[in-house]
């Protein structure tokens, strides 16, 4: 009897007007989801889209500039400002990759630039600019720093075969290896 008073014994007639009102909503809510489905899947292609011409961009870009510094032989000397701004282009490139995955991650990419200082070569000025030496190191294992959202990352160890490398690709203008270390400080 108690169960009865709460009405579980309650038998519901469908009538046929409910059964097609119930199929309009299902077939209105699988519209609904199809709709979402499609935008959801072109809006990722114009993010990957957007992502990709920035990098492409950038790569030009890179790759544009190098041809100033390339004289047909391994570099001597760059000029040290001139050796921040490819690290730092090839730092957003990595960003980009990893990170832009949206079109704000995108903008906030490019809004956050780095500090990155590559430390132990020597150094010369000539006309009031600032070149490091790409042959000649101080008595000390070369050194990279990267200060990026309030984070310090470092290199500077015994062997530092990674840092011989990123001086490797500068001395060799080879910007693949130069992004492929920036790579690797960014997924520390």
């Amino acid at each position: 009897m108690a169960v009865q008073s709460i009405g579980y014994d309650l038998l519901i007639v469908v009538e046929a007007k409910q059964q097609e009102s119930l199929e309009e909503i299902n077939t209105e809510r699988f519209k609904k989801f199809k709709n979402k489905t499609l935008w959801a899947v072109i809006l990722s292609i114009i993010v990957v889209t957007i992502g990709m011409f920035f990098m492409d961009t950038i790569k030009v870009a890179t790759e544009t500039m190098w041809n100033f510094d390339d004289a047909g032989s391994d570099l001597e000397e760059i000029q040290i400002r001139r050796l921040n701004r490819y690290m730092i282009w090839y730092w957003i490139y990595a960003r980009i990759e990893s990170d832009g995955n949206s079109k704000d991650n995108i903008i906030s990419i490019f809004e956050e630039k780095p500090v990155i200082e590559l430390n132990r070569l020597k150094t010369k000025e000539e006309n009031n600019r600032f070149f490091f030496q790409l042959e000649k190191r101080k008595d000390q294992p070369l050194k990279l720093a990267i200060f990026h959202k309030n984070h310090l990352i470092r290199n500077g160890c015994a062997s530092n075969m990674l840092l011989e490398g990123l001086v490797n690709g500068i001395k060799e203008v080879k910007g693949k290896q130069i992004l492929n270390i920036m790579r690797s400080f960014f997924s520390r």
